[in-house]
């Protein structure tokens, strides 16, 4: 189980710096770490320092495992923050990149490219056809990957900020049953 968690944080890093027309490379602002934050209404929460986007917090049992998302991070031109299970069983990957997808027909070009470069780095894994929903703006596609007992729930959005490069934010969540967790997929708020 603990090579196919990491293996799945492998092949998302590479398929997010293998696809895609880059643009305008992150600041040191950008990859600086995620921060947490409890609003009244959502709960405990993680929120990017300078894009402002926010998901769930993973439960407090989750830890941050920054060896594994500066692995997962090559050549160090993205963000990436990778929390999970001190027993490896569970894992969330949070990826941002500055790649061309800031309108309709950029990201509907990229999400193909994404889901290829994801298959050709993991020959062996099953996935779904991707789903693309969203208004523009804030495009969503939503895609799973099956490796062995492990599966891998991923949902890619379109962010654009003002004064910042456009981005893609990738939440990939990996367990044996990645549906227990999806809260934290449903909770982004860009």
């Amino acid at each position: 189980m603990v090579r196919s968690l990491r293996v799945v944080v492998l092949v998302m890093a590479v398929a997010i710096v293998g696809c895609g027309k880059r643009v305008e490379p992150l600041t040191d602002e950008d990859r600086q770490p995620l921060v947490t934050a409890d609003s009244p209404i959502r709960g405990p929460l993680l929120v990017h320092p300078t894009y402002h986007f926010s998901i769930k917090r993973p439960p407090a049992s989750w830890v941050e495992l920054p060896a594994l998302a500066t692995e997962s991070n090559p050549d160090g031109r993205n963000a990436v923050y990778v929390y999970g299970e001190p027993d490896n069983t569970k894992l969330l990957h949070v990826g941002l990149a500055s790649v061309a997808g800031d309108d309709r027909p950029s990201f509907e070009r990229l999400i193909p490219d994404l889901v290829a470069a994801f298959q050709s780095a993991a020959k062996t894994a099953r996935l779904t056809p991707f789903e693309i929903t969203g208004t523009d703006g804030h495009l969503v596609a939503t895609f799973r990957a099956t490796m062995g007992l492990t599966s891998a729930l991923v949902r890619v959005h379109q962010l654009t900020v003002p004064g910042k490069p456009p981005v893609i934010v990738s939440l990939t969540l990996v367990a044996v049953d990645p549906d227990v967790y999806a809260d934290i997929l449903d909770s982004f708020t860009p």
